[in-house]
């Protein structure tokens, strides 16, 4: 969809976030251990940066801070095992997070709220204004003034103002994670939230969502004080029973959850109804509006709504949208007059929408709101259908803001979703010449300010991990390349007074050695028939891969030899063929073309046009420029 804001971040000063992961539980405590002895000496900006440049294994560690002593404190804490809200830690997924963007209705609004972001995060601030500027056709008055209104201000009852205010910290709030790298892969809203998930899904504009959301607002305001709300614990079916004498009257208003209701209407009715409840020892309690929405008393006011909001123009949406009001999947072209008239008066079965999201995979879903309100039933759901899931709020009433988001970012990360850490790193930070193999991997050829991360931004933001190129020097190196007392430079000698069969299992272990090193993985996980997709090679990585190779076999190599042999048998068996040392063996048949196969189509158009770009690149450059470009020596 065409964003109306667009969806980059600038660092924030205040809380930040350190990422770290490792293979195993002691090899992340020992990366740990590191980052606490060295972090001191540094800058803050630039460890975050580093460490959200490092390839993300599987156990991961997030920990949220403010200074280099309390980020010391945490490593401490998670090093002796102690819990902590802000250190997060868990093993990532190996499935991908299906995470559902949910925009709740009435009811997570305070005081407040919003006030810290629009001082710390310009995406945030520039889509409040966003929604401001369209808000204030319909309503005549600046909803950032109403927002940075004082303590005793008394807008929170005044549905004609909480609404729109709503409105612009939802849509900010979905514009910021976005930033972040969080997508949706659906999104639901909840009554009023039922808007802006159309809005966010691309279904509405945002002048299209202001302009329902402000009429629906401004008729609220006329029955306000006629009507109220009872939230209760019985389920949808229950609550039929329990209204079956008054369904003139009151109505069942929203399905929150399995056991989670509430009911609208008349105040009479409903104190007879909670007075019941008591006696029966279920829970219920009133809900803070003094409106009746979704009930019989919206119908007086049908007419004028479908009048204030002719000519609104849906579209259809480009994110998976799930209506609240019908409990499916809706194409985006439904959200005109008829439908929004309806969405006033009806049930909402936000209990039912969400059994259908989970049904179909869906399982993060992260609350886009100032409060946590939808959360419980979103739970209840979870547990009665006995799939795995989690909730997740994106801010909490009276916390500070940028450390409860960064707090949910960890545990996204943690869990396996992708984040576009550029985007939460100041424009100027570093790659940090932190220890030697303080990820594990080797750094040396990163040296200190080589790149930025304006640098690598565009790089990173594809999902790749950096480009670490190692100096040339170490290929020749006997320490950094020893092989059995093998050094590179005598590789092709002793290739030659081998047997054939021991000359391909020197040639594997080399490869596998080299390998691990671009990879910046274990030897051990470069089995024989592993793809080197499925290990994170990148056209950018052949390269170095190419240039290392022509060094040890004294042979020419096109960068385009390791799309063709993609593991490691396919590509240790063409070497030997290019040396002519397979007289004699009988070889298997060879597995490339079976092994492009398994690659699915979208994966191999990937991998052609990464090439190409890369191809494009070097043609442009002689072997000593390249080397030169590497970090390498010539």
């Amino acid at each position: 969809m065409n964003w109306p804001v667009q969806v980059t971040s600038t660092y924030a000063e205040g809380a930040k976030i350190l990422p770290l992961s490792a293979h195993t539980e002691d090899e992340l405590c020992s990366l740990v251990k590191k980052y606490r002895d060295q972090v001191p000496q540094l800058s803050l900006s630039d460890v975050c940066y580093t460490a959200s440049t490092c390839p993300h294994q599987q156990r991961r560690l997030a920990v949220v801070f403010h200074s280099a002593e309390e980020l010391v404190e945490r490593l401490d804490d998670f090093l002796a095992g102690r819990d902590h809200p802000n250190i997060i830690s868990a093993s990532a997924s190996s499935a991908s997070r299906r995470i559902v963007f949910v925009f709740p209705g009435y009811g997570s609004e305070w005081l407040g709220m919003g006030l810290e972001l629009m001082k710390q995060e310009p995406v945030f601030r520039a889509a409040v204004e966003l929604c401001d500027q369209a808000a204030s056709r319909y309503t005549g008055k600046s909803l950032i003034e109403d927002l940075s209104a004082p303590p005793d201000c008394a807008w929170l009852a005044q549905a004609d103002v909480a609404g729109p205010i709503l409105l612009a910290i939802q849509v900010a709030l979905a514009t910021l994670w976005r930033s972040w790298g969080v997508e949706p892969d659906a999104v639901v809203g909840q009554s009023l939230g039922e808007t802006i998930a159309a809005h966010v899904a691309g279904a509405l504009s945002i002048e299209d969502a202001a302009r329902v959301v402000c009429h629906q607002g401004q008729l609220l305001a006329r029955i306000s004080g006629q009507g109220v709300m009872l939230l209760v614990n019985l389920s949808f079916q229950e609550a039929e029973k329990v209204i079956a004498n008054c369904i003139e009257s009151v109505a069942v208003a929203i399905s929150n959850g399995p056991t989670s209701t509430v009911l609208s209407g008349a105040r009479a009715p409903l104190q007879m109804i909670a007075r019941q409840l008591d006696e029966r020892g279920i829970f219920n309690a009133w809900v803070k509006a003094d409106f009746a929405f979704h009930s019989p008393m919206m119908d007086p006011l049908l007419n004028d709504f479908r009048q204030m909001i002719t000519g609104i123009s849906p579209h259809p949406a480009t994110i998976p949208l799930y209506s609240s009001i019908t409990a499916v999947r809706a194409p985006g072209t439904q959200y005109d007059e008829a439908f929004w008239v309806r969405n006033l008066r009806h049930t909402v079965l936000f209990s039912k929408v969400i059994g259908q999201l989970l049904a179909e995979g869906y399982d993060t879903f992260l609350e886009i709101s100032p409060h946590p309100i939808v959360s419980v039933g979103i739970e209840q759901a979870i547990t009665f259908s006995r799939v795995p899931g989690i909730v997740l709020p994106s801010l909490r009433r009276q916390q500070p803001e940028r450390l409860t988001l960064l707090r949910t970012l960890g545990q996204l990360y943690t869990l396996g979703a992708q984040v576009k850490w550029s985007s939460l790193c100041p424009s100027g930070a570093r790659i940090s010449s932190l220890s030697e193999n303080l990820y594990q991997v080797e750094l040396s050829g990163l040296s200190e300010g080589r790149l930025t991360n304006d640098e690598t931004c565009a790089y990173m933001e594809q999902g790749k991990k950096p480009f670490r190129p190692q100096s040339f020097q170490d290929v020749h190196n006997p320490s950094a390349m020893n092989l059995a007392g093998l050094t590179t430079s005598s590789i092709r000698k002793t290739l030659s007074n081998l047997p054939p069969k021991e000359q391909l299992l020197l040639i594997e272990k080399y490869l596998r050695m080299q390998l691990a090193r671009i990879l910046h993985v274990a030897s051990s996980r470069i089995e024989r028939h592993t793809l080197f997709a499925t290990l994170g090679f990148q056209s950018i990585m052949a390269l170095e891969l190419q240039l290392c190779l022509e060094a040890a076999f004294e042979i020419k190599f096109s960068p385009t030899v390791f799309w063709n042999y993609l593991t490691l048998e396919a590509l240790t068996e063409h070497i030997a063929g290019k040396l002519s040392i397979l007289a004699g063996i009988t070889m298997k048949p060879e597995s490339a073309a079976f092994q492009q196969e398994s690659l699915s189509r979208v994966e191999v158009e990937a991998i052609e046009d990464d090439l190409l770009q890369v191809l494009s690149l070097a043609e442009q450059f002689s072997d000593t420029d390249l080397s030169q470009i590497l970090g390498n020596s010539p």
